[in-house]
């Protein structure tokens, strides 16, 4: 049965939605995928590691997507869709990211480096965006703005972890006490400035959009 929404959610609801479901999706898709970084490298663990992205991208997509689809402006029929279409894009966007992951630390004896973990958010931003473009696509005619915004938006929160990372890093090396703190410092940029950022454009990009005919 569709839920009705009566009224459209005010702007800053939707920010803080957009803004909390992915970051909350983010550390929610890590910690089931962080022991797989423990095992074995090689064919078979790049297959399971993939896999494993992309059904628990699966799971936790399908919780933001819905988190997400509550605060649409009413008006969107296809707004009922969003679920499925964000599920599919946190399902191609963690396989990706997770296989990724997998192949450079592999080529690089273990190691991540800065620019491999800025690219992550960008990788995993194309599958998010290609989900939820093919749902896009068939009510919008620049859908495809969205994935490029997608994309930006989660490179821009891979560049601020990045310079935040760089300043902080004498702090951890010496392992102050405040580590945690700081740990938490770089996950919030990485995955919660997305969430802003494509709050902030689905008003300009999606949301005073009526609802355009299928094409053929």
């Amino acid at each position: 049965m569709a839920i009705t929404l009566k009224a459209e959610s005010p702007r800053w609801v939707l920010l803080l939605v957009w803004t909390v479901s992915t970051l909350l999706g983010f550390v929610l898709f890590t910690v089931p995928i962080f022991p797989l970084f423990l095992l074995d490298r090689g064919l078979w663990g790049y297959l399971v590691w993939s896999a494993a992205g992309a059904l628990v991208g699966l799971l936790i997509g399908t919780v933001v997507g819905y988190s997400q689809r509550r605060v649409l402006p009413p008006h969107l029929a296809w707004a009922a869709s969003w679920t499925w279409a964000t599920a599919l894009g946190w399902a191609i966007g963690g396989s990706l990211a997770v296989t990724m992951y997998g192949g450079i630390t592999g080529l690089n004896r273990g190691e991540l480096g800065l620019v491999g973990g800025a690219l992550l958010g960008p990788v995993g931003g194309v599958g998010i965006g290609v989900g939820q473009w093919l749902l896009l696509r068939r009510h919008l005619p620049a859908a495809g703005w969205w994935i490029v915004a997608t994309v930006g938006a989660w490179g821009a929160g891979a560049v601020s972890t990045g310079l935040l990372l760089t300043a902080l890093w004498p702090l951890i090396l010496r392992r102050e006490p405040i580590l945690a703190w700081l740990i938490w410092c770089i996950v919030v940029p990485y995955a919660g400035l997305p969430g802003l950022l494509t709050g902030l454009l689905w008003r300009k990009l999606v949301g005073r959009s009526t609802n355009q005919p299928t094409p053929p």
